[in-house]
């Protein structure tokens, strides 16, 4: 997925992910709530922040027959004072920062710019550092709008790992009439942001929490679990700097994959996915977003069930995307690494 491509799906996500309207109620304003703060995890104890009493981290809502998106991958915070509403969106962008945000935080936000939604965005002169965590802030020059979502204020951070988040502000119509108190409370917020004791799993054997499923991740590469109401993915993906693209490994295991994406005259290669003789389909096609050329890969391995339902299979799906052959190599490696432990 190229930069530009990342960043319009992060756009897209939180567009459809802030969820801004609420229910009036008698409080005004943001300086209505209670004083009391208390800290949260955010991301799977990637990062820590102080917010009001009672706010919970949640997944961004998703549809009826897919799967909320992982905690390590995003997710949302929802600040209600009446009729007003602030949301934050917090996401894990798996790319890392060679130095200073300083010096490459922009090159992200430029991209982030180019959606004519936002348009310029005002970035501070230089990156903050809390407690080790790197914060470099942004904020729209003029009207951002969604919907009924305003964009008010962004933060890219950096973990002491190296790798980089993004938390987005966006408040309702009503709270911009209050927007001095929200402000505020966006900075109280801001300022509270500190790493978490969790850093990226990369170049190590690793279970993603909750499932039997173990890899051997490759340096530069991590995973994380996604869990639906019936099916799991395990997600790969390869940690570049800002603004560079990268591929992605998914591996499903349930009973109703997706049929097949390979076209007919995709190469076969023989190989060995979950102790199981299968074949890779192997080909090349051009990205959706940019025109650039993709590799491809896919594979499926089919479980029998239990002997009293053996037409209950499981079935292992196991796709990817690169935009090098090394890249698409290294994939195939870690999925070839795969296997269930008890």
């Amino acid at each position: 997925m190229t930069a530009l491509a990342r960043v319009s799906l992060m756009v897209a996500s939180l567009v459809a992910s802030a969820g801004l309207w609420t229910a009036p109620s008698a409080a005004a304003s943001f300086a209505d709530l209670p004083p009391d703060r208390e800290e949260v995890s955010l991301l799977n104890e990637r990062l820590q922040v102080k917010v009001p009493k009672g706010v919970k981290p949640e997944p961004p809502p998703f549809g009826l027959m897919s799967a909320p998106a992982p905690p390590e991958q995003q997710l949302r915070l929802v600040i209600d004072s009446g009729p007003l509403r602030l949301v934050v969106m917090v996401s894990e962008l798996f790319r890392v920062s060679p130095g200073s945000l300083t010096e490459h935080g922009p090159v992200f936000l430029k991209f982030l710019a180019e959606d004519r939604r936002i348009g310029p965005l005002s970035v501070a002169p230089r990156a903050d550092t809390i407690d080790g965590l790197e914060i470099l802030e942004y904020e729209p020059r003029g009207q951002a709008r969604f919907g009924d979502a305003n964009l008010i204020k962004g933060a890219l951070t950096k973990h002491p790992d190296g790798a980089t988040q993004s938390l987005n502000f966006f408040v309702n119509d009503p709270a911009l009439a209050d927007l001095p108190a929200s402000r505020r409370l966006i900075a109280d917020m801001v300022g509270s942001l500190k790493p978490g004791p969790r850093p990226l799993p990369t170049g190590m054997r690793v279970q993603p929490p909750g499932g039997g499923l173990v890899l051997d991740l490759l340096p530069g590469y991590t995973a994380y679990r996604q869990v639906g109401p019936d099916f799991d993915v395990y997600w790969v993906e390869r940690l570049v700097p800002l603004g560079q693209a990268a591929g992605r490994l998914g591996i499903y295991s349930g009973h109703h994959p997706q049929p097949g994406g390979h076209p007919d005259n995709a190469r076969m290669e023989r190989a060995v996915l979950f102790g199981r003789e299968t074949a890779w389909y192997m080909w090349e096609g051009r990205s959706d977003k940019a025109n650039v050329s993709l590799f491809f890969q896919e594979a499926f391995v089919v479980e029998p069930g239990p002997p009293t339902h053996p037409r209950d299979m499981l079935t292992r799906h196991i796709f990817l995307h690169a935009f090098t052959q090394a890249e698409s190599a290294d994939f195939q490696r870690i999925a070839e690494s795969a296997r269930i432990v008890p």
